[in-house]
């Protein structure tokens, strides 16, 4: 009986071993730091764009890339029948 019991108590010590070199592990690791420092960027580029944006509100930034847009598929002389932009970005 008492060597099931020392079995027992051995597997368990065992166990919360593994389980702690486990949480250390993955707590010590470098794994995400890369996405991390990606998301940082690209929120410093969306708060440099917005402040960008709201620099410019005088200019009709929607009219512009349209017709830029246009400029480009039609440049083909196809005659595709112009981009438009959804949800009334366009200005006009």
């Amino acid at each position: 009986m008492s060597e099931s019991i020392l079995a027992a108590q051995i597997r368990a010590k065992i166990f919360v071993d593994d389980m702690t070199a486990g949480v250390r592990n993955f707590l010590a690791s470098e794994k995400g730091q890369g996405a991390a420092e990606y998301a940082g960027l690209i929120a410093i580029v969306a708060i440099l764009v917005l402040a960008i944006a709201g620099a410019v509100k005088n200019v009709d930034l929607g009219s512009k890339v349209e017709s830029k847009l246009n400029e480009i598929l039609n440049a083909g002389g196809g005659g595709g029948g112009g981009f438009k932009l959804p949800f009334g970005l366009g200005g006009k």
